[in-house]
């Protein structure tokens, strides 16, 4: 993953990529599909009744932090193709497991169908993704979890 941004941000650099003629280099639609699909199982793998579960005060539950990712997909996906606001819908509902599931499914399948438009979004849509994979990756060694991308 890591080379592979690295490739990324070089070619950018260097030119070889203008985003909005081009659409995402295979490097970004790679990336995203990878760490959707750990953040997606991840999701699953949490039991229903622990998606309240916070690590400490001043922070997301899990239920909150899926919303967030959830909402960080309809902006950087739509953001590719024009401007929008930030919404934060998913996140302030909270959800069950169930209804976020459903939603992180529609969101995945929405940016993976992505192809052209501004590349910019869709790069900071990968980042954004895989920094809250970290925060993922907490919540389920807290909660006894092994992470989709340790297994």
């Amino acid at each position: 993953m890591r080379a592979a941004l690295l490739i990324l941000g070089v070619s950018v650099m260097a030119g070889t990529t203008t985003g909005a003629a081009q659409g995402a280099p295979e490097s970004v639609t790679k990336g995203f599909a990878q760490v959707a699909d750990w953040i997606q199982q991840s999701a699953e793998s949490v039991p229903a009744d622990k998606y309240s579960f916070k690590p400490t005060e001043g922070v997301r539950t899990f239920a909150q932090l899926v919303g967030h990712i959830i909402d960080g997909y309809h902006y950087y996906c739509a953001l590719a193709k024009g401007p929008v606001e930030w919404n934060d819908k998913a996140e302030k509902a909270g959800g069950t497991k169930a209804e976020l599931m459903k939603q992180l499914a529609a969101a995945t399948t929405e940016c993976k169908r992505l192809t052209g438009g501004k590349l910019d979004p869709q790069v900071e849509n990968l980042a954004h993704t895989n920094l809250h994979y970290g925060n993922v990756i907490v919540y389920l060694r807290l909660l006894g979890i092994v992470p989709a991308s340790s297994r």
